[in-house]
């Protein structure tokens, strides 16, 4: 199984037994407005430097 990419036939993962040395996997995802905000609800980091594109072209971030 060395050199895998993915997950197992049956798409729930591997079992810990099923592991090999080598093997490997990808994971992606694309960053949506909607993840900036959740995280920012999550974080407590609401500076709308982060969240506010027209205030933060008015400051150094210039975003």
């Amino acid at each position: 199984m060395a050199g895998n990419v993915g997950r197992a036939d049956d798409g729930h993962g591997y079992y810990l037994e099923d592991l090999a040395v080598a093997m490997t996997a990808a994971f992606a995802k694309t960053i949506t407005d909607a993840d900036i905000v959740l995280f920012a609800g999550v974080s407590g980091d609401t500076n709308p430097v982060h969240l506010d594109a027209e205030f933060a072209a008015k400051t150094r971030v210039k975003s």
